[in-house]
């Protein structure tokens, strides 16, 4: 009797299991959700499989080869992949702090503050987001170049410089144009976040005493990590594959990243 209700036991999850997944799969939304993930994985995952094949392969592909590392060796020992990297990195950890920041203050100000024009704000802060990258990244060079930009030319022309103060064809230039860039997504995400809090918390901490910064050290920023840790995240990695704004300031400056040195050899390798 024992060993019938363990078998009987055994097989009522299996049975169950099966029928959850007819019951979903007899759902005709939830086939064309199947279908569309279906897509979307063989999409993303064919190019991969053959960009992993080929990288272990001492041949082309299309042509029989055979197993080889020597293609990770030669890169790796390379000193100049070891830049990329670095410059990479302070890419996009720059972008994406600078991201981060300027969303905090703009949802501070338009969510919790009396601000005049804060609902103003709240719209022209995701202005950006519906603008192509490379549109942003042309206009900020037609403002600061120094040779001829815009804001440099009326500073050097009013302070009588005889240097512009500042060059968009740098390193700093290429990270505050992106972090402009990148600002709406981390402002979506901060601003939802700090809307879902219970703002009687942040009141009970003013009447005990604490002041703005106090209240937003101890109870803003805290219930709000996982959200900023969210957005720095999805726009650290947003800034590593960007190509617009790099093709855009970083080659004339010869700064390479990951994205144009690969748009580099990808150019230079076609017939």
């Amino acid at each position: 009797m024992n060993h019938r209700t363990a078998a009987i036991g055994r097989a009522l999850p299996t049975a169950w299991g099966l029928t959850r997944a007819w019951s979903f799969i007899s759902q005709p939304m939830n086939l064309i959700f199947l279908g569309v993930a279906a897509i979307l994985a063989f999409l993303s995952l064919y190019p991969s499989f053959f960009l992993l094949y080929g990288s272990l392969t001492d041949s082309p592909l299309g042509v029989p080869g055979h197993f080889t590392l020597r293609n990770y060796i030669q890169a790796y020992s390379d000193p100049e992949a070891y830049r990329l990297i670095l410059t990479s990195f302070i890419f996009g950890i720059g972008a994406s702090g600078l991201s981060v920041v300027l969303a905090l203050t703009l949802a501070w100000i338009t969510i919790r503050t009396n601000a005049p024009f804060r609902r103003l704000f709240e719209l022209t802060a995701i202005i950006p987001n519906i603008m192509p990258p490379l549109l942003i990244s042309i206009s900020w060079v037609l403002l600061l170049n120094p040779s001829n930009g815009l804001i440099n030319a009326t500073l050097m022309r009013l302070l009588g410089l005889e240097k512009a103060l500042f060059n968009i064809y740098s390193l700093p230039g290429l990270i505050f144009v992106e972090g402009l860039i990148l600002t709406p997504l981390a402002f979506l995400i901060i601003a939802a976040a700090m809307k879902g809090m219970d703002p009687a918390l942040e009141e009970s901490a003013k009447t005990l005493g604490s002041n703005e910064f106090g209240v937003a050290g101890r109870i803003t920023f805290p219930l709000m990590r996982p959200a900023i840790l969210a957005a720095a995240t999805l726009n650290f990695v947003r800034a590593v594959e960007s190509f617009d704004t790099p093709a855009i300031i970083a080659l004339p400056a010869r700064i390479e990243v990951f994205t144009t040195k690969i748009w580099r050899e990808a150019l230079g390798s076609f017939p």
